[in-house]
C-alpha cells in the first residue's frame, strides 16, 4: 500500500512538472510574440553592444596581463591587483598598512592635494604612454565592492559608485534570440581590437 501512494505521488509530480514546462513554454512564445520588429531590433543592437564591450575588455585584460603581473610584483603586497572585465579597468585594493592609509587620505582634508600627488606619480610611470586610456579603480578598503577613486587620462578622481561586477542586463533580452552574435563576428571582433589595441602600443 505504501508504495502505491508513493508510486502515485510520484506520477502526479511528474505530470504537474511536465505541465508547468509546456505552461513556461509557452508563456516566453507569448512574450516574443508581443514585441514588435522594431522593438526586437533595438533590444539587439544593445545587446550586441554589451557583447562588444565585452570582447574589448577581454582584449584589454588580455593585452594588460603582464603589465598587471608587473604590477602585482612591485607593489610590495600593498595591493591586491585584478582586472574587472564588466567595468574595463584594472582594480586595485589596498591592504595591509596601505589599507590604513588610504583610508585616511580618503577622509582627509588635503584630498585634492593628495588626489594631484597621486595623479602626478602614475604619470611619471609613464603608464598612460604604454597603455592609453588605461582606467585604475581603486576601491574602497572599508567597502571593496566600491571605487573609492578613478585613475584615468592622468587623473586622479574621487567617486563613490558600486563596482560593476554583473553583466550588464538589457530590458527584453529574455525576449530575442540567445545568439546575438555569431562565432565569425566575435573572431572578426576579437582580432579587430587586439590589431587597434597593439597597433596603439
Amino acid at each position: 500500500m505504501r508504495k502505491k501512494l508513493l508510486l502515485m505521488l510520484l506520477v502526479l509530480t511528474t505530470i504537474v512538472g511536465c505541465g508547468k514546462n509546456e505552461e513556461n513554454t509557452k508563456e516566453k512564445e507569448n512574450a516574443q510574440s508581443t514585441i514588435t520588429e522594431e522593438q526586437k531590433s533595438e533590444i539587439t543592437k544593445k545587446v550586441k553592444e554589451r557583447e562588444t564591450n565585452k570582447i574589448k575588455a577581454e582584449v584589454h585584460k588580455e593585452i594588460l596581463s603582464k603589465f598587471i603581473e608587473f604590477l602585482s610584483e612591485n607593489s610590495e603586497n600593498e595591493f591586491k591587483i585584478d582586472y574587472n572585465i564588466n567595468a574595463d579597468a584594472i582594480t586595485l585594493l589596498a591592504v595591509g598598512e596601505m589599507k590604513q592609509s588610504l583610508i585616511e587620505s580618503l577622509n582627509s582634508d588635503n584630498l585634492d592635494e593628495e588626489l594631484k600627488a597621486l595623479g602626478d606619480n602614475l604619470k611619471k610611470s609613464e603608464i598612460d604612454d604604454l597603455f592609453p586610456n588605461v582606467k585604475l579603480y581603486f576601491l574602497n578598503p572599508e567597502k571593496p565592492d566600491t571605487v573609492a577613486l578613478i585613475y584615468k587620462n592622468g587623473e586622479v578622481t574621487k567617486v563613490e559608485e558600486e563596482l560593476n561586477i554583473n553583466e550588464q542586463k538589457i530590458e527584453g533580452e529574455d525576449k530575442i534570440s540567445s545568439e546575438v552574435l555569431t562565432a565569425d563576428e566575435i573572431k572578426k571582433l576579437n582580432l579587430k581590437q587586439k590589431k587597434k589595441l597593439y597597433l596603439n602600443l
